[in-house]
C-alpha cells in the first residue's frame, strides 16, 4: 500500500509541475503578443507622402511597414484633374465609368439656349414650368423673361424651373434632342439626357466626356463661365414684378481664381461637380478643372479642394 501511495503522490507532483509550467508560458506568450514589435535602428515605419489618408492611421504593431493600411479622403466615386489648355490629365480615377450627372446637365442647357433660340424671344411662365422639383430662381407664374435672361436663374441658383421654361418654349422632345446632338458634335461618346435640369437619372456622363465639355467652354463659351462664377446676381421680368435677388448655390463664386462651373445633386447621382480655376505659378496661368462625380453628400467641394491640392504640388515641380 505505501508503494502505491508513493506512486499515487508522485503523480501528481508532476501533474502540479506541468500545470505550473503550461500557466507560465502561456503568461509569457501573452505578455509578448501584446507588446509591439520593435524596429531595428535601420528600420523604420514610413508611410507615403503622395498617398491621401486620414487624419488617423492605425498601424498594429505586428504589421509589416509594406502593409500599413491606409484610408482615401476623397469620397468621390469618379474624378479628373486636367489642364484647359494643353488637355494635360494630372490625375484620374474611374475617369471612364457612367454616373447620372444631376444639374450639370444645365451646361448643356445653357449651350442650346446660347446657340440655337434667339436671345430676345420671350417666354411666358406657365404652372408646368413651375411644377419642376424646387423653388430656385423664385419664378412666378405669368411673369415673362427672355432667353438671356432665363440663363441667370439656370446656371446661378441652378433653377429647374428655368430649365424647363427653356424646354418648353422650344418644344420639350427638340429641346432634349439638340442637348443629345450637342454631345454628339462635341464627340462624347457616354453622355446623354433625358430631360433639361438633371432631374431625370438617365441624364449621363463620365469625367472623360466632361473634360472634353469643360475644355470647349472654357476655350469657346466663356458667357455660361461668367454667368455660373457670380455669386449674386438681380433680375426682373418684364412684366413689372419685383426684381429677383439670386444667390449662388456653389461654393467657390467668391474664389477669385474660380472660373465657372456647375454643381449637381440627386440621389442617383449623389453629388456632381465641375469647377475650373486658374492657378498662378510665378508668372504662368494655368486653367485647371476639377471633376467629381457621386462625391458623398456635403463632401464634393471637400473632394475638389484636395484634388486642387494635389494638382498644384504636381504643377509646381
Amino acid at each position: 500500500m505505501s508503494s502505491t501511495r508513493t506512486k499515487a503522490l508522485a503523480l501528481i507532483a508532476l501533474i502540479i509541475i506541468i500545470f505550473s509550467l503550461v500557466i507560465k508560458n502561456w503568461r509569457e506568450y501573452q505578455t509578448t503578443i501584446s507588446k509591439p514589435i520593435p524596429l531595428s535602428a535601420n528600420e523604420s515605419l514610413e508611410i507615403d507622402p503622395n498617398i491621401l489618408i486620414e487624419d488617423e492611421v492605425v498601424i498594429t504593431s505586428a504589421m509589416p511597414k509594406s502593409v500599413v493600411q491606409t484610408k482615401p479622403l476623397i469620397s468621390a466615386e469618379a474624378y479628373l484633374v486636367g489642364n484647359l489648355e494643353t488637355g494635360e490629365i494630372y490625375t484620374q480615377h474611374n475617369q471612364s465609368k457612367v454616373f447620372p450627372i444631376a444639374s450639370i446637365s444645365k451646361l448643356f442647357s445653357a449651350l442650346v439656349a446660347i446657340n440655337l433660340m434667339p436671345q430676345d424671344q420671350k417666354i411666358t411662365i406657365n404652372q408646368q414650368m413651375l411644377d419642376a422639383y424646387g423653388d430656385a430662381g423664385q419664378l412666378i407664374l405669368g411673369e415673362i423673361f427672355t432667353v438671356a435672361e432665363l440663363l441667370q436663374p439656370l446656371l446661378v441658383e441652378s433653377s429647374n424651373d428655368a430649365a424647363e421654361a427653356l424646354a418648353q418654349s422650344s418644344g420639350y422632345d427638340i429641346f432634349i434632342g439638340k442637348m443629345n446632338s450637342f454631345a454628339k458634335e462635341l464627340g462624347l461618346q457616354s453622355t446623354s439626357f433625358k430631360d433639361s435640369s438633371g432631374l431625370n437619372p438617365g441624364n449621363i456622363s463620365n469625367a472623360n466626356d466632361l473634360f472634353i465639355l469643360s475644355r470647349y467652354l472654357y476655350l469657346n463659351e466663356r458667357r455660361i463661365l461668367e454667368i455660373s462664377r457670380q455669386v449674386r446676381v438681380e433680375i426682373a421680368s418684364s412684366t413689372g414684378h419685383s426684381t429677383k435677388a439670386l444667390v449662388s448655390n456653389n461654393p467657390f463664386p467668391g474664389d477669385p481664381n474660380f472660373i465657372g462651373g456647375k454643381t449637381g445633386r440627386t440621389d442617383e447621382a449623389r453629388e456632381s461637380m465641375v469647377s475650373m480655376f486658374n492657378y498662378r505659378v510665378g508668372d504662368k496661368v494655368h486653367p485647371i478643372v476639377i471633376i467629381v462625380l457621386r462625391s458623398d453628400f456635403s463632401v464634393r467641394e471637400v473632394d475638389t479642394s484636395i484634388l486642387f491640392e494635389q494638382a498644384m504640388t504636381k504643377i509646381g515641380r
